[in-house]
């Protein structure tokens, strides 16, 4: 038992510089409280399993660049922008945009054809594009 608790206690130690994915720190988690274990590196990978998604990235992200691993670096970086527009992304839409014309408005001045601006209004048209910048 004495080895057991020794060997997961560097093991323990190890991973929360390293600060592998959840299910790694959950499994290596379980395997210590099943064997009664009770120290403040446990309380601290305890308190890294019950982290959200996000605040476990951050966590890990600070280590990664501790360590100077810069795949994961990127890897993290990554996740955390999905992560972002994951919650945020609809604000990123162009057609929900407060500031953007709605299509009623947009084909307001057209006397013909006001349902084909409507439909056309969020399409890019080269043609378009070129009067607008050249007048």
């Amino acid at each position: 038992l004495r080895d057991t608790l020794h060997s997961l206690a560097e093991e323990i130690s190890f991973n929360l510089d390293l600060m592998p994915d959840i299910e790694y720190l959950s499994e290596l988690n379980e395997r210590a409280l099943a064997v009664g274990m009770h120290t403040e590196q446990l309380e601290e990978l305890t308190g890294y399993c019950a982290l959200e998604e996000e605040p476990l990235a951050k966590v890990q992200l600070k280590s990664a660049l501790r360590r100077n691993d810069k795949e994961r670096v990127i890897e993290l970086n990554i996740r955390l922008k999905e992560i972002f527009f994951q919650l945020f992304g609809k604000s990123f839409v162009l057609t929900q945009c407060p500031k953007i014309k709605t299509p009623k408005e947009y084909a307001k001045g057209k006397i013909f054809g006001k349902e084909k601006v409507k439909e056309q209004m969020m399409n890019w048209s080269k043609i378009l594009w070129d009067l607008w910048v050249t007048g």
